[in-house]
């Protein structure tokens, strides 16, 4: 039987800690909230000495950072950034700035930059490997979202536009997972019989219940009622699974794959249930 099969594996390298262009990013990004965000324009504005002292200290460190950037040493760099925000929110608090509404901004902007990067990453994969099909229509619905959440965000729906980047950065980073543990560029496979498109659908089970544990337990962790919710399904998954593994015992592989199949269709489900996005 000929079906379509998705196959390329990713090298772990794909998804390795951001270097020094992603850095370059967040110099801009801390740049901005030093300098030219609300906050900065009311220090600038006040009256209040310590505030404006730890202004220029966040900008020597963010100036630190340059330079362990340029000298190559991006974990130095990491961490001025980090005391270079730190101290920018030691000055907001000294002058009763909106410390709160700062770092909603600061988490949505990290957010965002995060999920376009690996949206970045992903689309030179796809361009490389000339992947076609679910490796594309996701990106075109990430690229979509993010773009989305920017015009929330800047409209003052921040609950809504930040959770719509966490769904494009999840649905992203599974798409990631989803290559390189071997499902993506399309191509035909004829199976010998249908005990080796048995064995093929028990991977893909294995695989999707893999995606729901390394992409969703953070979000399933902080959201008791959505777990239930994807719990559900995912119990059934695993009923169906158990069914179609006592029909390969008894040989009845045709049965077998048919069975599988809506197993893994109801894991799709619990993710989407998630609000992340995944073809197919």
């Amino acid at each position: 039987m000929a079906i379509v099969l998705m196959v390329l594996c990713v090298p772990g390298s794909a998804l390795a800690a951001p270097g020094a262009e992603q850095l370059e990013k967040d110099i801009q990004f801390v740049h901005r909230m030093v300098n030219e965000s609300e906050a900065a324009k009311k220090i600038a504005s006040d009256t209040n000495e310590e505030a404006k002292t730890l202004q220029q200290q966040a900008n020597d460190l963010l100036q630190q950072a340059r330079d362990a950037l340029k000298a190559g040493d991006t974990t130095k760099t990491s961490q001025l950034l980090g005391q270079a925000k730190l101290t920018m929110f030691q000055a907001m608090r000294s002058v009763g700035g909106e410390v709160k509404s700062q770092k909603q901004q600061d988490d949505f902007q990290r957010r965002w930059e995060s999920a376009d990067s690996l949206l970045q990453a992903h689309n030179r994969y796809a361009e490389e490997n000339k992947l076609n099909g679910d490796a594309v229509k996701t990106a075109q619905y990430v690229e979509e979202t993010l773009r989305k959440a920017r015009q929330e965000f800047a409209s003052g729906k921040r609950d809504s536009a930040s959770q719509m980047v966490e769904d494009a950065y999840l649905s992203i980073k599974l798409s990631l997972t989803r290559l390189r543990t071997g499902q993506t560029v399309v191509s035909a496979l004829n199976f010998a019989n249908k005990e080796e498109e048995y064995r093929y659908e028990l991977d893909r089970n294995d695989t999707h219940k893999m995606l729901v544990q390394v992409v969703l337990k953070e979000k399933l962790d902080a959201n008791p009622g959505l777990a239930r919710l994807v719990d559900m399904n995912m119990k059934i998954a695993e009923d169906l699974r158990s069914q179609a593994l006592d029909q390969a015992e008894q040989g009845d592989f045709d049965a077998a794959v048919k069975t599988l199949e809506n197993s893994t269709g109801q894991i799709i489900r619990a993710i989407r249930a998630a609000g992340i996005y995944i073809p197919g």
